[in-house]
């Protein structure tokens, strides 16, 4: 059986330069004891703990984070219909991380429906009661290049929750003002941007290269804020389709072969390809 497996990239600074790094918090967190010890409430109904940690390869931190369900469970499926599922609970999905010290990638499974990147590092700066990291997505520099480098002829950006971008730089001010003025005045929880140079010869300028750039760098760093879709069209893509951007610049998605529902197994799966995706990106 084989599942998708979406990649996502991300470079983690310290807010203090004499704080702790990254590998000691996570060893400190580790360390309280079994994994029971090492739950924390993010919210209400959100319960999360640092699942597994290796430290044994030089270089790397590696691991996995659990999101515990009290309720909702989902039901066992037979020929005769679906049933109650047969455990008494909690249940939990996991997904996994790992983290190159030398240039401080962190390379995660990307599944905000369990833990978003924002959450993982809000679980961290809970559970030891302070801020301490910073945490910056990167961009695939070649995907992007092809981005700046081709006329752009038509974008679509589609925002969740968009009276809560707050503050952002000067080439999204116009975008992202329209948004949150929308979404308080229609009371709309999604919205839909769209610009085009219909049949019109050129391209969009290049502040709109800047602004779609921009919101790249809001996914998965704010839950407050859900960009769920940046798609782009430039003269040099064939048919008529635009591209998805997010894909493009800031994810890698395949699929992997899970071995079975065995909890092990699907993590050491799951985290070869993690290992393989990580040594492919720069």
């Amino acid at each position: 059986m084989s599942k998708s497996f979406t990649t996502r990239f991300y470079l983690i600074g310290k807010k203090d330069k004499n704080g702790a790094s990254f590998k000691d918090a996570l060893t400190s967190i580790f360390q309280r004891g079994n994994p029971g010890a090492r739950h924390y409430q993010l919210a209400q109904g959100y319960i999360c703990r640092l699942e597994r940690l290796d430290l044994l390869e030089a270089g790397y931190i590696s691991g996995s984070m659990t999101r515990l369900r009290h309720t909702d469970f989902p039901s066992e499926i037979t020929d005769a219909g679906s049933v109650e599922l047969n455990v008494s609970g909690p249940i939990g999905n996991s997904i996994v991380f790992r983290f190159r010290e030398k240039d401080h990638t962190l390379a995660i499974q990307y599944d905000p429906r369990i833990i978003s990147p924002g959450r993982f590092i809000s679980y961290i700066e809970g559970f030891l009661s302070k801020e301490m990291f910073s945490m910056t997505p990167k961009l695939d520099a070649d995907a992007l290049q092809r981005f700046r480098d081709s006329p752009l002829k038509k974008i679509q950006i589609k925002v969740a929750s968009p009276t809560e971008l707050g503050n952002v730089d000067a080439p999204m001010q116009a975008v992202a003002t329209s948004f949150s003025q929308l979404g308080q005045a229609y009371e709309a929880p999604i919205i839909t941007l769209e610009m085009s140079m219909g049949h019109n010869k050129g391209g969009l300028g290049q502040a709109t290269k800047l602004m779609a750039e921009g919101f790249l760098t809001l996914i998965g760093m704010n839950d407050g804020v859900d960009v769920r879709t940046i798609k782009a069209m430039s003269e040099d893509i064939d048919g008529n389709e635009p591209i998805n951007l997010i894909d493009q610049v800031l994810s890698v998605k395949e699929d992997v072969v899970l071995r079975s529902n065995n909890p092990d197994d699907i993590y050491d799966d799951c985290l070869s390809h993690l290992k393989m995706v990580l040594d492919h990106h720069a």
